[in-house]
């Protein structure tokens, strides 16, 4: 298996150029440097998330689950551009459920609030293509390396991080996702081995690994369809290695009749020493975006 290494400038240059083709075509028809072994604790980019687990820690297995559909990914793009661009860390990605290209389109997309789903892309503006070419330019100029791994392994995994530390620095690892791992189902308890490595890879490399985790479907057979820890696909006893678990829910996607239908809501169930608790957020389908939501508020006596 070959780990591509193209640089995520390039990548950005290649996806905005692409954006133009498009639309072209459619018009015819708290912190300090890791490096120096100083703490560095990074903060998700949400206030209510960070004041209840005070932002993600060196070392740190985290596990973020949801349905498909809900929102998995564009959240963990939200927490990838706050690390990487806001805060300007270095950040390495491991996509195994699409492209790299496909995968800072949806960053640049997230970054420059447009929406570029196909039907839209022939309607964008001078002003938007601008700030598309900001977006990719921006992006293109931190330190982000995507690689999009399929099939991939662990020891893939590790080896390309540990050359990462040691070429440039690393501050946070993000995988996407633990199921599409070849060592999920090497053998039973596959599972245990991959949460288990990952958690010591995090450790050994002094810094958060953030990775998704697909839900079991049996939760739509279920009169409340949040998401619980024994939900998450695969998994008995996730408590064994991670440090912190987050459930992605937004009841609109059952219900048009939700009466709050932007709302998504992350349960923090696991977290040593942090209890467990929900977390309100907006959410905006178009571009990807979540945002700080203050609903609970609306009804304190």
């Amino acid at each position: 298996m070959k780990a591509e290494s193209e640089s995520i400038f390039d990548i950005c240059r290649k996806v905005y150029q692409e954006i133009l083709e498009t639309g072209k075509d459619k018009d015819k028809d708290h912190d300090h440097d890791n490096d120096n072994g100083k703490t560095i604790v990074l903060s998700t980019g949400f206030k209510d998330i960070d004041q209840k687990i005070t932002g993600f820690h060196p070392g740190e297995f985290i596990i973020l689950g949801a349905r498909p559909c809900m929102g998995k990914t564009a959240f963990a793009l939200n927490i990838l551009e706050h690390v990487c661009i806001v805060q300007k860390k270095k950040v390495l990605v491991f996509t195994m459920q699409e492209s790299k290209e496909a995968f800072v389109k949806r960053l640049i997309a997230l970054n420059s609030g447009i929406d570029l789903l196909p039907a839209k892309s022939s309607e964008l503006t001078d002003a938007q293509y601008k700030r598309l070419g900001d977006s990719a330019e921006c992006i293109g100029n931190s330190v982000l390396t995507v690689y999009d791994l399929q099939p991939a392994d662990l020891d893939t995994i590790r080896s390309v991080c540990f050359r990462k530390k040691a070429e440039e620095g690393l501050d946070m690892v993000i995988v996407d996702n633990l199921q599409l791992l070849k060592d999920f189902n090497v053998c039973y308890n596959g599972h245990r081995m991959v949460t288990r490595d990952l958690k010591t890879l995090a450790e050994e490399l002094a810094c958060p690994i953030l990775a998704m985790s697909q839900i079991s479907r049996k939760v739509e057979g279920r009169d409340d369809k949040r998401p619980r820890p024994v939900d998450l696909l695969g998994f008995k006893k996730v408590e064994h290695d991670a440090d912190l678990v987050m459930l992605l829910y937004r009841e609109s996607y059952y219900s048009s009749d939700a009466p709050f239908l932007e709302d998504a809501e992350i349960s923090i169930v696991h977290g040593r020493n942090n209890g467990s608790d929900t977390i309100w957020l907006k959410w905006d389908s178009c571009t990807g975006r979540f945002y700080d939501s203050y609903r609970h508020e609306e009804f304190t006596v």
